[in-house]
């Protein structure tokens, strides 16, 4: 269990770094094809809708071909996705890569989290999703480091080509050690989706999803480019404050863990929605040391979210939906605050409000703290996910 819930938190570094590393990579890429803040922004878009539809038919994949190995092809399409980007000259042509990126990187999720809850005793899910959450922390970290020590040495084409690489080799690999069939996955037909849609708490699902996605994704892919333009940073010294701010969040993604199991994964979700989103609103209109505490406290506890969001979401449907209920709620919900609130943000940036937009976001994520609170605790469903199956 210990072994495979590490190989997963590698392959999610990886899978995730793929797609954040445009944002710290979007100041150099403005000027080099002369793109505006809403063309810029609308890689993420991209990116997001690409993983929308992916993540919406990772069901039909899976139930052919089992969880683990459409962990497999997800983690190789992205290196070729990755690889065949690196090539890109044009606007439409990297559009069409990101887009591509993101829909391989769509088929990982649901399968990771079937697995996980599935390898899991239920009475660690939150510790056993805080430690898979580790990866898209570090890579939250890793990214704008990568991008500063590497961007004046090596142009960004041979950084994708390299990380093609590594993908290729890590979605070869587990496909070794970890092949099979078992654990096959539900697709999505009418009579199940309906199942999941009726479900108490699922709409909520999506919005504070969408909010948590934004606390921690939007904002990060928008910070360089926030830094850069409003506050006169150098592309260098932003994507520093960047990554020196996501450090803390490797220990909090553990800690948010520890509070899902101990508080409870409604009241953790809402307690970290209110908090992370007062931080960005205060984060839109500040300057100075201000500016620079909210920069650093607001991803140590938007990091919180999402290990008690996913024990929320196991426990919301009986064990043969889970795979089903993610790809519902996290395709709609990265949509919303991993594409569309963020290039809403990028067209105020070009009638010059940027910081307004930026506010506007954490205002949004404050709202969630109520809706978190008007829901109630999702249970167990009696499907011997206390003792699960091994895949």
């Amino acid at each position: 269990m210990i072994r495979l819930l590490v190989f997963l938190t590698g392959i999610f570094y990886l899978n995730f770094l793929s797609r954040i590393i445009i944002a710290p990579l979007l100041p150099y890429l403005e000027r080099s094809m002369d793109l505006s803040h809403a063309q810029s922004s609308s890689f993420f878009m991209l990116l997001s809708s690409g993983y929308f539809l992916a993540i919406l038919s990772s069901g039909f994949v899976s139930s052919k071909i089992g969880h683990r190995n459409t962990i497999s092809a997800s983690v190789i399409l992205i290196g070729l996705s990755t690889f065949l980007t690196s090539f890109a000259s044009s606007l439409m042509e990297l559009r069409g890569g990101f887009f591509c990126m993101g829909f391989s990187a769509g088929l990982y999720l649901p399968s990771a989290i079937a697995v996980i809850s599935s390898e899991c005793p239920q009475r660690i899910w939150g510790r056993a999703f805080s430690v898979h959450e580790l990866a898209p922390n570090l890579a939250f970290v890793s990214a704008p480091f990568i991008v500063a020590l590497l961007l004046d040495r090596y142009p960004w084409q041979e950084m994708f080509r390299f990380h093609a690489m590594l993908l290729l080799a890590a979605g070869g690999l587990f496909y070794v050690i970890y092949r099979g069939k078992i654990a096959l996955g539900t697709p999505p037909d009418l009579s199940r989706i309906s199942q999941v849609v009726r479900t108490p708490g699922f709409a909520l699902m999506i919005v504070m999803f969408s909010m948590g996605i934004l606390g921690t994704l939007g904002v990060y892919n928008l910070l360089p480019l926030f830094l850069v333009n409003v506050h006169g940073m150098t592309d260098v010294a932003a994507n520093s404050v960047t990554g020196f701010s996501r450090v803390a969040t490797l220990l909090a993604a553990l800690t948010g863990g520890w509070l899902s199991d101990r508080l409870g994964a409604v009241r953790t979700m809402g307690g970290v929605l209110g908090t992370s989103g007062l931080l960005v609103v205060v984060m839109g209109v500040a300057s100075g040391n201000l500016l620079y505490a909210c920069v650093f406290m607001q991803p140590v506890v938007a990091v919180c979210f999402f290990p008690a969001g996913f024990s929320a979401l196991s426990s919301l449907v009986s064990a043969d939906l889970r795979n089903l209920v993610i790809s519902l709620v996290v395709p709609l919900a990265y949509v919303a605050g991993g594409g569309g609130i963020p290039w809403f943000i990028g067209w105020l940036a070009d009638t010059g409000h940027f910081s307004l937009g930026i506010s506007l976001a954490g205002a949004f994520m404050t709202a969630g703290a109520g809706l978190a609170f008007a829901m109630r605790q999702p249970h167990s469903k009696s499907d011997n996910s206390s003792t699960p199956s091994r895949p």
